[in-house]
C-alpha cells in the first residue's frame, strides 16, 4: 500500500474509532425547525463514509418519513430528541439496511425499552461496531500503527474483507428480522383464531 495512503487511511481510523454520537441528554434540549434538525444531523453524519450527508437527510427525505409514520409527527413544525434520534439511527442504519428492516428493529426494542434507552443502546453498539472494524484491520495487519514495523497486506484484501464483514452481518440481521416477523405473524394469527373460538362459543 503506497506510503501516503496508508498513512492516511491510519488517520481516519484514529479518529473514527474516537468518534462519538452524541447520547440522548446530549440532544438538543429546544425542539428545532426542520431547517435546525438537518444542520444539527448532517454535523454527525459527516463523520461516516458512503453517501453523503445531504443525501442521507433533507427536508423531502424527512417528510416521506413523517408521511409513512416511520417516525411521529412534528409538533406545530418542531422537532423533538424523539425525532432527532429516530433520524439518527435511520440514517445510519439505512447504509446497510432497507428503513421496513429498521423501522421493525426499532419498534421491536420500544416494546421493553424507552426511546431514550433504545437510541443511547443504538449509539453505543454503533461506536463499539467502528472500533471492533478497525481492530480487526489492525490484528490482521491490513492497517500498520505509525511507527510500527508491520508487513502490509495490498489495499484490496482489506477492502474485501471488510465488505466480506459488513454483507455477512447484513445478511444475519435480516434474518434475525424476518424471524421475528414471523413470530410476530404466527403470534396474530393464533390470537385472532382464539378470538374467533371465543366469539363462536358465546353464540
Amino acid at each position: 500500500m503506497d506510503d501516503t495512503l496508508q498513512q492516511q487511511l491510519e488517520s481516519w481510523a484514529g479518529t473514527i474509532v474516537s468518534f462519538h454520537i452524541p447520547r440522548w441528554h446530549e440532544l438538543p434540549e429546544l425542539d428545532l425547525y426542520m431547517d435546525q434538525v438537518i444542520v444539527f444531523s448532517e454535523r454527525i453524519l459527516s463523520n461516516f463514509p458512503g453517501d453523503s450527508p445531504s443525501k442521507l437527510i433533507s427536508p423531502s427525505i424527512i417528510n416521506n418519513y413523517v408521511k409513512l409514520d416511520i417516525i411521529p409527527q412534528p409538533v406545530k413544525k418542531k422537532y423533538s430528541r424523539t425525532h432527532i434520534a429516530y433520524l439518527l439511527m435511520i440514517c445510519i442504519l439505512k447504509q446497510v439496511l432497507p428503513i421496513s428492516a429498521i423501522t421493525d428493529l426499532i419498534s421491536y426494542q420500544l416494546k421493553i425499552s424507552s426511546i431514550e434507552e433504545v437510541y443511547n443502546h443504538f449509539c453505543a453498539v454503533q461506536e463499539q461496531a467502528t472500533r471492533s472494524a478497525v481492530e480487526l484491520a489492525r490484528d490482521k495487519e491490513l492497517l500498520s500503527k505509525p511507527g510500527e514495523d508491520k508487513p502490509e497486506l495490498a489495499l484490496e484484501t482489506l477492502v474485501l474483507q471488510m465488505a466480506a464483514v459488513a454483507n455477512s452481518s447484513k445478511i444475519l440481521a435480516e434474518k434475525v428480522i424476518n424471524l421475528w416477523r414471523e413470530q410476530e405473524d404466527e403470534a396474530a394469527s393464533e390470537q385472532e383464531a382464539a378470538d374467533e373460538k371465543r366469539s363462536k362459543a358465546k353464540k
